[in-house]
């Protein structure tokens, strides 16, 4: 997990949200030239410009998907309303919706996936991460789709999955030391890379942020 810190957010950002795009972009770009499996954006982009976004992914290294976490417009019962991603409604880069279930202030589970009140249904951010980095491991071309037999049975039904914080330790890494360590010879080279191979999540932990 990379995190924009409270102290990321004031001495990189100037404190102010939206994040400035640049600089998100720098961080994923350090994050690219790690050798990691898959990079999970969980950052608001709805303010950028495709234009540059789209010209700014084409320098990235070639077979890092990137999956870019969309937010929710609005919600209508059980259905709900997306907002743009990476600044349209209408992108061609792989999206999907973080789906976290807050209990006591913390995230413990999530919906594989959450119906449009347009009709259909899109697969959670979680979901699409880990379908991509089953079919790296596997050597195969990743895609930006949910695998039906990595959470089939409660797909089908749309129940919560449990995050198992238990089994599962989550190396973290802010953005700054991030930005400081991938100008290193020993990063660059693969040594004490902890990024190297893995699921790599981006995402904001600063208070004033909605990140």
């Amino acid at each position: 997990i990379i995190r924009i810190t409270n102290d990321d957010y004031k001495a990189l950002f100037n404190s102010t949200s939206p994040l400035d795009p640049k600089l998100v972009q720098r961080i994923v770009q350090s994050i690219a030239g790690s050798g990691t499996a898959v990079i999970a954006v969980d950052i608001d982009t709805s303010g950028w410009n495709l234009k540059q976004a789209e010209a700014w992914m084409k320098t990235l290294p070639d077979k890092v998907p990137i999956v870019w976490g969309r937010d929710v417009r609005a919600r209508r019962g059980n259905t709900v309303d997306l907002d743009r991603v990476l600044g349209e409604f209408q992108v061609s880069a792989c999206w999907a919706v973080p789906t976290g279930i807050e209990q006591e202030g913390v995230i413990r589970e999530f919906l594989p996936e959450v119906e449009l009140s347009t009709g259909g249904k899109v697969p959670s951010l979680a979901a699409v991460v880990a379908s991509m980095k089953q079919r790296a491991d596997k050597h195969s071309l990743p895609e930006c789709r949910i695998d039906p037999t990595l959470i089939q049975s409660r797909s089908t039904r749309n129940e919560a999955v449990t995050i198992n914080y238990a089994r599962h330790r989550f190396k973290t890494l802010s953005s700054a030391s991030l930005l400081e360590l991938s100008q290193t010879e020993a990063w660059r080279n693969g040594d004490a890379n902890p990024l190297r191979g893995k699921i790599v999540l981006l995402g904001g932990s600063f208070r004033a942020g909605h990140d």
